[in-house]
């Protein structure tokens, strides 16, 4: 019986060859497009999953605010680990310190730039329980200059991984290192990006690591199985008053601490000066959602080939149930093709994914270390495929059983054919509604990005080239660095600043003794040439002058907003004493206020600023004239070569380094792009079998008409009326959703764009000319056949 079944199942597939392959594309199209979606989704979700003990592992923030704004910081420093261990003893069983950083790695005659370099305690490897292909985690980072590669690090460097073990790598031109373990491939996607982690140890021998303001590493903290964050939290408070209460009263304003649930660090991309890896939750849930609607989309796809043939199946059924056959069964050979369908286009999706994945990985800049173990994939794609049939096939199987005999053996359907195309057109304008929706959203989403791209930021970004100094040997010979660089005629300026527009600006409390007032402001510490270097504009006062010793170290530059928040003028801000009591006690003289500028992601609200002299900048930025860009780069590396020769010369540019804020948005504006694309297509497909079908059924009347002189034009018009009136119906639903989604998108920014009309209207006529030509397409076939062909049996 159920051979029997499948035969006919195969019958019925083959015989109607052009339903079928537009069901199967659909299906496949739909369901590759999801799958690669999901495996993303899989992917960003397992972050961090596989860590030990993830209930009672936490991450150790700094919470602060600027003019009652809060906000957390992801860095802390050396002294807070050993200091919570000691004072929380009972409720802390252990702690653990990453430093992100990046170093020179030199190997006989090889050098390596690697900017994915970690300093870590020598219990990191235990703490996360991360996995060594060879080495013991207990132990390999246990002695000073000991050192753990990555597994494809190891293989850069060496034939193979055990060739690894026990070989001497140079750090930073400084000293010697020993490999002592080599990671295996990690259980799952992690926060962390690292290629090489070295034992703290070597840090531990700097002054810097003892010092409690010294913030540049990453706490995290492990409690005891019987202990509870809710306890432990409310009397940090006072552990940070123990240990930086003279600092507290000194500069007026206080920090306090947070600790983070380890699974939650990925997700939340709201804390700032972080080093870690980021996702982005409501980007998932829409790629999720997205994912789902096409495979929605492909199975209305089928619903409606499926319903729109019932009808010609009629007589079929009706014989059938004479027979004998009952509703159930009739149901249960429906769903046999749909199923047979599906695990055909599962099966295709699968092995397209497998092809297209690395591409996918290319083109959206993604790395896919998502696990999945047979003993769940397996049963994952099983119950893909039988949810698909089910929601697929379980209509037109329910729908078709329904047919009377008496009815259907007389040839007569037109109440079925009435339901059905209620249901057709409702699936139509469904397919039209997420298509046209997507279509607009990914209009908006570039527009947002090259908006991003293009606005006045109050600076001059572009031919700014930027060099970060990686060496002592540069850093001290970078007066000598400047004057070689300014021998090349299209080097304008040169500049050593910390506090890169788009970069970390760390925060201070800022006192203005003449105005009573205590305010937290940005900083930006740069020499002479700051703000020349990046064209800042200047709506009072001067710039630091190089000739007046007091510029050196007791002069001050505002941006608007932090004038604003003092409650006076740029002309009455000239000349006001301020304290940066964070970082010392020199009274520093307002001599200019900058027009406001971005020096932070569009993200984010221009903050109150303040720009210092200092002269220990750890980035050279040169702006240079545009026409001889080349040749600057060629003298920026001839210079950096003749001062420090051990380390590669890198460079970037600025407005590249801005466009790289914004990665995610980019990445979003190019899947929604491929969504529309799918959904169009799958949609069209399904309105070309459609406008197949109908011109089947009206065949007769079409060749009347004919003979009563209409027009092949008006007979086009006739078959694709009735459909391009669906997709205007889709149109209508669609604008106020979209616009309603999209607002709360662009509300991510503290700038955006307006949500212009236009861009509906654009939309809606792309989807009604591509709908159009698709069923014109059809319609012509059909306008064109001879009359005496169609009605050769009247």
């Amino acid at each position: 019986m159920l051979l029997h079944n499948v035969k006919i199942t195969l019958r019925h597939l083959l015989k109607n060859k052009t339903a079928t392959f537009i069901n199967f594309a659909g299906l496949t199209i739909g369901l590759t497009a999801s799958l690669l979606i999901c495996l993303y989704v899989l992917n960003e979700w397992q972050t961090d999953r596989a860590l030990p003990h993830p209930e009672r592992t936490y991450r150790l923030l700094r919470v602060a605010e600027i003019n009652n704004e809060p906000y957390e910081i992801g860095i802390t420093s050396g002294p807070f680990a050993p200091a919570l261990q000691q004072d929380f003893s009972a409720e802390i069983e252990s702690t653990v310190r990453v430093v992100d950083g990046n170093s020179v790695v030199a190997l006989g005659e090889y050098r390596f730039q690697e900017d994915k370099y970690y300093y870590a305690d020598p219990n990191f490897l235990t703490f996360f329980d991360l996995p060594l292909l060879h080495g013991h985690a207990e132990t390999a980072l246990s002695q000073l200059h000991s050192i753990v590669l990555s597994r494809k690090t190891a293989l850069r460097y060496f034939d193979n991984e055990a060739e690894a073990m026990g070989q001497t790598i140079r750090i930073d031109n400084s000293y010697d290192a020993t490999v002592t373990g080599v990671l295996d491939d990690l259980p799952g996607p992690m926060h962390f990006d690292f290629d090489l982690v070295e034992s703290t140890l070597e840090l531990e021998k700097s002054s810097w690591w003892t010092g409690w303001w010294n913030n540049n590493l990453m706490t995290y903290v492990r409690l005891k199985p019987d202990a509870a964050v809710t306890k432990i939290q409310p009397y940090l408070s006072g552990f940070m008053d123990k240990y930086f209460g003279k600092d507290f009263e000194r500069t007026g304003s206080r920090i306090d601490l947070r600790l983070q649930p380890i699974q939650s660090v990925y997700f939340e991309g709201e804390t700032r000066y972080d080093p870690v890896r980021h996702g982005d939750w409501p980007s998932v849930r829409i790629f999720l959602f997205a994912a789902i609607l096409l495979i929605v989309i492909a199975c209305a796809n089928y619903v409606n080939m499926a319903s729109a043939k019932a009808v010609e199946r009629g007589k079929e059924v009706g014989i059938q149930k004479v027979l004998g056959s009952g509703r159930l069964r009739i149901v249960w050979q429906m769903l046999a093709e749909s199923f047979l369908m599906t695990s055909a286009s599962v099966f295709a999706a699968v092995s397209l994914v497998g092809w297209l994945l690395p591409r996918f990985e290319q083109y959206f800049d993604l790395t896919l270390d998502v696990v999945i173990p047979n003993t769940q994939l397996v049963p994952a794609l099983v119950g893909l495929t039988i949810l698909v049939s089910l929601i697929a096939g379980l209509y037109p199987g329910w729908f078709l059983s329904s047919f009377k005999p008496a009815f259907t053996l007389k040839g007569s359907t037109t109440a079925g054919e009435r339901h059905t195309s209620g249901l057709r057109k409702a699936l139509i304008v469904f397919q039209f509604v997420l298509s046209i929706g997507l279509l607009c959203s990914t209009i908006f989403v570039h527009q947002q990005l090259n908006f991003l791209k293009n606005k006045n930021l109050g600076f001059d970004k572009s031919q700014v080239l930027l060099m970060d100094i990686n060496s002592q040997e540069l850093y001290d010979a970078r007066e000598t660095f400047r004057e070689q660089l300014k021998r090349e005629p299209g080097v304008r300026e040169v500049a050593f600043m910390n506090g890169i527009p788009g970069g970390n600006h760390d925060a201070t409390s800022v006192d203005i003794p003449e105005l009573n007032l205590k305010i937290r402001m940005r900083t930006a510490f740069a020499d002479f040439d700051f703000a020349k270097t990046l064209g800042l504009q200047f709506v009072a006062g001067r710039d630091f002058n190089p000739q007046l010793a007091s510029d050196s170290t007791r002069a001050a530059i505002l941006n608007e907003r932090a004038v604003a928040d003092l409650g006076l003028t740029p002309e009455e801000a000239l000349g006001k004493k301020i304290i940066l009591s964070s970082f010392d006690t020199i009274s520093r003289t307002v001599v200019g206020v900058v027009k406001d500028y971005n020096f932070s992601s569009l993200h984010d609200a221009i903050e109150p600023l303040v720009i210092s002299t200092a002269f220990w900048g750890g980035v050279i930025a040169v702006k240079a004239q545009g026409d001889r860009i080349s040749k600057v780069i060629a003298a920026a590396e001839t210079a950096w070569n003749a001062e420090s020769p051990a380390f590669p010369f890198s460079y970037q540019f600025l407005d590249e380094r801005l466009d790289r804020l914004y990665k995610s948005e980019a990445r979003e504006g190019r899947i929604f792009a491929l969504f529309a694309i799918i959904a169009i297509f799958i949609a069209c497909l399904g309105m070309f079998g459609l406008a197949s079908f109908a011109a089947t059924t009206r065949i007769k009347e079409i060749g009347i008409r004919k003979v009563l002189g209409a027009s092949i034009g008006s007979i086009i018009s006739l078959l694709s009326a009735d459909f391009l009136k669906l997709v205007g119906i889709a149109f209508i639903i669609a604008s106020p959703l979209v616009w309603y989604f999209m607002k709360v998108w662009l509300q991510n920014f503290a700038y955006s764009i307006e949500i212009e009309w236009w861009v509906f209207v654009l939309a809606g006529m792309a989807a009604m000319l591509i709908a159009g030509l698709t069923v014109s397409a059809r319609s012509i076939r059909a306008a064109l056949v001879n009359p005496v062909e169609s009605l050769r049996n009247e």
